[in-house]
């Protein structure tokens, strides 16, 4: 069931925001469901295509309303860390860690702003694409584009209820805006004015995650997190790789990190007035030794 389920998660995401293209082992968007919650991660893989690039749909001129996001009732703040941890973070840090001088996938590394949103909220697939998974109810489970509705449109709306940020059509295109030889994994498209997902080959790129990985070819790696420490307006957690199928785990039964990729704190509003119920206001980022 559970893979029957990824399946149909990873075409609808195919379908919505990237089109039919990708390249050799390629970098896609997967969810797996655990006793803990849901685990966003990038894997590996193997469809062969001349393109390393898709394109969503094409842009209608429309004027933006916005509209009230329902919220699942009776979570605790903690599961709400643990939401944006999973959906917003692990899935960012895998690009985070695999970039390089040769291999330029995101533009803000550091500085909260426009930008660093834009990219973090356009690699949360789930805040595209309703979840198709069970278990317990998470903070984003009706934030998804509505039919009909542009990426472009509901992204607009989505940098206003989750970062409280006012954005224009003509803002995104200036800031993600791409030339041919860009490999920037958020990208606007003047030409057909959409937004699109980049594919990253690990294995082409040769991205050492372990000491032996690379020669040993073996790529099967994906990103967990955990929360170091909490209060009622932050939270800090470690992002890290962890191997897809591994005999080692954790006391708690989740596989083991084999390298850390990122620490990262994030601050939030939380207030009654908000959609979601709070914004977040800040994301600073520590690279891992």
């Amino acid at each position: 069931m559970r893979k029957r389920n990824l399946l149909v998660l990873i075409l609808c995401i195919s379908i919505f925001l990237s089109g039919c293209n990708s390249v050799e082992e390629s970098v896609n968007l997967r969810t797996s469901s655990s006793a803990t919650g849901t685990t966003t991660s990038i894997e590996v893989s193997e469809t062969p295509s001349d393109s390393s690039l898709t394109t969503s749909e094409t842009t209608t001129e429309t004027s933006i309303t916005y509209e009230s996001y329902a919220i699942p009732e009776g979570l605790s703040r903690d599961e709400i860390y643990w939401d944006v941890g999973y959906t917003l973070l692990t899935a960012w840090s895998q690009i985070y860690y695999i970039d390089s001088d040769r291999h330029i996938y995101l533009r803000e590394y550091s500085e909260f702003n426009e930008t660093m949103m834009l990219e973090v909220l356009f690699l949360g697939a789930f805040l595209y694409i309703p979840p198709t998974l069970s278990g317990r109810p998470q903070i984003f489970d009706y934030c998804h584009m509505a039919e009909g509705q542009t990426s472009i449109d509901y992204t607009i709306q989505a940098m206003h209820f989750l970062f409280d940020c006012e954005i224009s059509r003509e803002q995104i295109e200036e800031l993600l805006s791409v030339s041919e030889d860009d490999l920037f994994w958020t990208q606007y498209y003047d030409s057909n004015g959409s937004l699109s997902c980049g594919y990253i080959s690990l294995r082409d790129i040769e991205v050492e995650i372990t000491d032996t990985n690379v020669e040993d070819n073996n790529y099967a790696f994906t990103t967990d997190c955990s929360i170091v420490s909490s209060d009622d307006t932050s939270c800090t957690y470690d992002v890290y790789w962890t191997p897809i199928s591994s005999v080692e785990h954790l006391p708690d039964g989740r596989f083991a990190p084999v390298r850390d990729i990122v620490t990262i704190t994030v601050t939030f509003d939380f207030n009654d007035s908000y959609d979601l119920g709070f914004i977040i206001t800040d994301i600073q980022v520590e690279r891992a030794q």
